[in-house]
């Protein structure tokens, strides 16, 4: 089915990758973290939603619960970009595969706000758009840094040709042994350096580290929503929602599978 262009569009990335995960997590929560999140965007939200992934077939599967499904969020595959981090960040060396949001939204979405899939959205989010204003990128500063801007919400106008450039110094960094443990991350925030910033309650960070952030006024909570305190969870997630979450089995199997693929590099 044809997708027709939007001037606004939300997206994000769930891909599948055999690289060890962090804290313990699985396929299972993967797919619960993306459910999760698209129940709690698309309730608040009339906009499409693109979702780059790399399987066989399109994870519709993952998403029965949404009414409408098959109109309302969008599929597209990609191939995996890799980057080059340390043995104790490999689980962010795909992350680059994301800047293909560049190149495949370039004709479907004027503005496009690629959110990480481990955020949950508390209410309407559609204001970041005219709070970015059509700015080259628009983002959230980290807690630490504000120079800095996380890359969990990105806001921007999608090129084909930016994202090739991109790609080629992805390419270019990889081939000579440059290691970006921030991953796309670090790559973007030398890439516009004059990125306009967004209030933070478009990306609220560290809730689950004791960084203080709103209930009443946080339109996207950035953290896994099982971090959260449990009365916080009963509020916040679909109901019947959320039930995965990591285990300590899981956490010793992804620090065997870490451990196994750092000394394979060797």
């Amino acid at each position: 089915m044809a997708v027709s262009a939007k001037p606004w569009c939300f997206a994000t990335m769930f891909v599948l990758t055999h690289t060890p995960t962090q804290q313990g997590r699985t396929w299972t929560t993967e797919k619960s973290l993306f459910r999760v999140f698209a129940l709690r965007l698309l309730n608040h939200t009339q906009l499409p939603l693109h979702v780059l992934h790399n399987r066989e077939t399109p994870p519709y599967d993952v998403l029965v619960q949404i009414p409408d499904v098959r109109s309302r969020v969008h599929f597209h595959r990609v191939d995996l970009i890799h980057g080059h981090t340390s043995g104790f960040q490999r689980h962010y060396e795909h992350m680059y595969t994301k800047l293909h949001a560049w190149r495949v939204l370039a004709p479907l979405c004027g503005t496009v706000a690629l959110i990480d899939y481990d955020v949950l959205t508390l209410r309407p989010p559609d204001g970041v758009f005219g709070a970015c204003g059509g700015a080259p990128l628009c983002a959230v500063r980290t807690n630490r840094n504000a120079s800095y801007f996380n890359g969990g919400l990105l806001v921007f106008p999608p090129s084909e040709a930016v994202f090739e450039r991109m790609k080629r110094a992805v390419a270019l960094e990889h081939q000579r042994g440059r290691r970006r443990d921030d991953a796309e991350q670090g790559l973007l925030n030398e890439w516009y350096p004059a990125w306009k910033p967004l209030s933070r309650e478009y990306n609220a960070q560290g809730a689950a580290a004791g960084a203080s952030w709103s209930e009443e006024t946080t339109v996207f909570l950035h953290e896994k929503y099982w971090l959260l305190p449990p009365d916080k969870q009963v509020r916040l997630l679909p109901k019947g929602e959320g039930q995965a979450r990591p285990t300590l089995l899981s956490h010793l199997r992804s620090l065997f599978n870490h451990l196994l693929a750092v000394a394979m590099r060797f």
